[in-house]
């Protein structure tokens, strides 16, 4: 059997601590050979095609230029829808209108004939010529949706009247009811169109 001495198993023993590194080394170099060949996640992403991004551009400008277009029409045609309206409503009026004073007209001729009566006429035939003319002319605004409103003894309404006049009464039943009636007022399809000028009565206390 060889004997080895202290110093040569000392000098194995540093020779097999050096080649333990070296293998060490060998592996982390190779590791890092092996991460430097990997690609990056971002090396594989495709960069946008300029051309496809030209042309997705000039697509869009395309579809603004033809919305703009059809809001240019609407708005002319709205323009237009707006003044047939206006025109329309205002033809109605003037046809409205017509009608009224067409039907006006008979009591314009009954007045001229009035007028040519001989001034010898009595006043019995002339005040009842006049009540004709009136009735006939009340008649025709009441089927127009003309009403008188009533005063004379009526509970006075702010709505309807307007109390130009109050007066004492000793009756207390007369308490804000209208006395007298200066003038006729008159609704007009159920609104008013001129509130009744009265005297209300006020209770002596």
């Amino acid at each position: 059997m060889e004997m080895v001495g202290e110093g040569e198993g000392e000098e194995r023993q540093m020779d097999a601590g050096q080649g333990g590194e070296e293998r060490i080394k060998d592996g982390q170099d190779g590791k890092g050979e092996v991460e430097a060949g990997q690609e990056s996640p971002d090396q594989d992403a495709e960069s946008p095609d300029p051309e496809a991004l030209k042309d997705e551009v000039v697509s869009l400008q395309q579809r603004v230029e033809e919305l703009t277009q059809q809001l240019v029409r609407l708005h002319a045609d709205f323009d237009n829808y707006r003044k047939r309206s206006r025109k329309n409503l205002q033809e109605e009026i003037v046809r409205a209108n017509e009608e009224l004073v067409g039907k006006l007209l008979p009591v314009l001729d009954n007045l001229e004939r009035a007028l040519a009566v001989d001034s010898d006429a009595s006043a019995a035939s002339i005040r009842e010529g006049v009540q004709l003319v009136y009735r006939q002319f009340l008649d025709i605004l009441s089927k127009e949706g003309l009403e008188p409103i009533a005063a004379l003894g009526e509970t006075f309404d702010p709505n309807l009247h307007e109390a130009v006049m109050v007066e004492t009464v000793a009756d207390p039943e007369m308490e804000n009811r209208i006395l007298e009636e200066f003038q006729r007022g008159y609704t007009f399809r159920e609104r008013v169109l001129r509130a009744a000028v009265v005297k209300v009565g006020k209770a002596d206390n």
